[in-house]
């Protein structure tokens, strides 16, 4: 008998499967598809926040709980061979080969002036500019050598607001942005990532099951088309499936993407704006068949409700235009969507934290943003009074990255290679 089952191979199963195995208990990780990390993690973007994009909000609880992150992703992962990203008196990618690309992501704020801001929101929007500003400019003045949980207890505001203010030159449309901000977010390579947990997971001795699609979650049993497997413990990180078989409520929405090839643009940058569904991001990928661009925004819609897809792509593609006034004739569109599983929130629109839910049936583990999945690993293991390792294990090679399912913006951007090729 295994001591936990983790149904579900994504970002969230997989760390917290490799973090129990890794912690001295047997793990049998369970995963529907052929590849792990093929469904909701395929089809991220690539985008490892440290709170930016929250900066805003009237309350700091999502911004500290992604600055937060940092400490577990320093005190347990820090020893991977591959995890580049490092803790000094400021927060630095020691290399561009690893976990973590070497650049940084630039926040555009509109001006209150601008024309998409109604004159009685300019008051609300310039003070939420404001709040970004002190509470990035305070993020600058983290000592990244200390401890980062008690200098996050309370935010405090920088009395030098221009720290977090860029000089980068970036060709907008004149008097479109209003304040540009630099952030410590960064893309990540998701091959070398996950790859390298699978590596920890599967040299500690834990049991990876693919192509078992689980159609019933007990609290010590889970079963799926071929047989019954018991452990002690059983943990539902499937991102959709959740609801079926653990009854905890959730909501599953999609969120549009798009792939443009050649690259739009070489940074990666968010749009702020006071109405979030103008607001529009940029990130961007450099692979074996050349840089691409992905782009997008804060529109969302029920998985299961009809959309009308090209009209989602042309508004994206106008909204480029907008910002950068760039003619993208020459370039190719291929639009997707992303899959977000959330933890139903009072009525609240999103839910932006990592849920650790005893559901009766199964303990359920979702991380709720893709980057917080490392404190949930983290506290998935206390939740269960176990004290995480702080250590990697010595791992041969890059691990068995065949396993791990490409993302989908990569996908797309090979396919564009290709069709354009011939």
């Amino acid at each position: 008998m295994h001591d936990f089952i983790v149904v579900g191979a994504g970002i969230a199963g997989l760390a917290t499967a490799e973090l129990l195995q890794r912690s001295g208990r047997s793990v049998l990780l369970l995963e529907a598809e052929d590849k792990i990390c093929a469904h909701s993690t395929a089809q991220q973007q690539g985008w490892f926040h440290t709170g930016a994009l929250y900066a805003a909000l009237p309350s700091s609880r999502y911004f500290r709980q992604l600055v937060g992150n940092l400490d577990d992703l320093f005190n347990y992962y820090g020893s991977f061979p591959n995890m580049n990203l490092r803790s000094g008196r400021t927060l630095l990618t020691r290399n561009s080969a690893g976990w973590f690309k070497n650049s940084n992501n630039y926040y555009f704020y509109a001006s209150p002036s601008n024309p998409e801001i109604k004159r009685w929101q300019k008051p609300l929007w310039s003070l939420a500019t404001l709040r970004a500003q002190t509470r990035l400019s305070w993020f600058e003045t983290i000592d990244f050598t200390r401890e980062l949980s008690p200098q996050i207890k309370f935010v405090n505001f920088s009395p030098n607001l221009s720290r977090c203010l860029s000089n980068r030159n970036f060709n907008l449309n004149p008097g479109i942005a209003g304040k540009i901000m630099k952030s410590r977010d960064r893309t990540f390579d998701a091959d070398c990532l996950m790859a390298d947990l699978l590596n920890s997971f599967l040299t500690c001795g834990g049991e990876l099951k693919t192509n078992s699609v689980v159609s019933e979650a007990g609290r010590r049993s889970v079963s799926d088309q071929r047989s019954a497997y018991k452990a002690r413990h059983v943990i539902v990180s499937s991102g959709h499936n959740v609801g079926n078989l653990t009854g905890v409520r959730t909501k599953v929405l999609k969120s549009p993407l798009l792939v443009v090839k050649p690259a739009i643009l070489d940074f990666n940058f968010a749009w702020m704006t006071i109405d979030i569904k103008n607001t529009f991001n940029h990130m961007y990928h450099c692979s074996d068949h050349g840089g691409y661009s992905l782009i997008g925004n804060a529109v969302y819609f029920d998985v299961d409700e009809t959309v009308d897809e090209a009209a989602v792509k042309q508004r994206m593609i106008e909204k480029a235009r907008k910002i950068f006034d760039i003619d993208l004739s020459g370039h190719s569109a291929d639009l997707y969507f992303g899959i977000k599983t959330e933890i139903v929130n009072n009525g609240h629109l999103r839910n932006y934290q990592y849920h650790i839910i005893d559901g009766g049936e199964a303990v359920v583990a979702l991380p709720g943003k893709m980057s917080l999945a490392f404190s949930l690993a983290v506290n998935v293991c206390r939740h269960f009074g176990i004290d995480p390792v702080t250590d990697a294990p010595s791992l041969d090679g890059q691990g068995p990255s065949a396993a791990i399912a490409k993302t989908e913006h990569y996908r797309r951007s090979a396919a564009m290679s290709h069709t354009n090729a011939h």
